[in-house]
């Protein structure tokens, strides 16, 4: 009886912690967008188009995963770019990481396949009752670190890259390109995903 009374205990005390803290659970619907011929599915039929995902609740520590399928209705192969924007509250975007999983990130033309998104919520996560952000497929001809669109990721980008560093939106110096994953500033995160495309050729 005593070691019932300690385990339901235990289990108040961990439930009174997580509301506090985190307010229980998190709903949130994402809007989908895409750029340059890329489209996303429900199904691999491609027949049920995706405008928005919800993502359900979500507690923290939680990794909730998605299925969806995408396609280029163009004629030329594409490099698939996930990003975000519209984060609400802003501060959500340290707290909420965003990934997705494909083994390739090149799209031929007419290719359907599938991709993988996820969402975890941070142990260390700041206040937040709700939130919303937009997910952002994009179809593009070059690589996301080929910052001066020439086709190659070289010397030549880091230059154009450094010439941006820390600038914003508004800013004499600012370069949309140099913003790779599109947050409004030019910061050691898009430093990393340019050296993550140094050295490649789209040709």
């Amino acid at each position: 009886m005593q070691v019932s009374i300690s385990m339901l205990c235990v289990v108040l005390l961990v439930f009174s912690v997580q509301h506090f803290f985190f307010k229980g659970v998190y709903p949130n619907v994402s809007a989908v967008e895409t750029t340059g011929n890329l489209k996303v599915f429900w199904d691999q039929s491609c027949t049920q188009s995706v405008i928005t995902i919800d993502w359900g609740t979500i507690m923290w520590g939680q990794t909730k995963q998605i299925m969806v399928f995408i396609r280029n209705d163009g004629n030329q192969t594409l490099y698939l770019n996930l990003k975000t924007s519209n984060w609400n509250p802003s501060y959500a975007y340290d707290s909420l990481l965003f990934s997705f999983n494909r083994t390739k990130l090149l799209v031929s033309a007419e290719e359907v396949d599938k991709i993988i998104l996820r969402l975890y919520v941070s142990l260390v996560t700041q206040n937040i009752h709700k939130f919303s952000f937009d997910i952002i497929f994009e179809g593009l001809d070059c690589f996301p670190g080929d910052v001066n669109k020439d086709g190659a990721v070289n010397s030549k980008d880091l230059i154009v890259f450094g010439n941006a560093f820390y600038s914003q939106l508004g800013d004499s110096n600012w370069n949309p390109n140099a913003d790779i994953n599109g947050d409004n500033i030019v910061n050691s995160k898009d430093a990393i995903l340019l050296g993550k495309d140094l050295g490649k050729n789209w040709t």
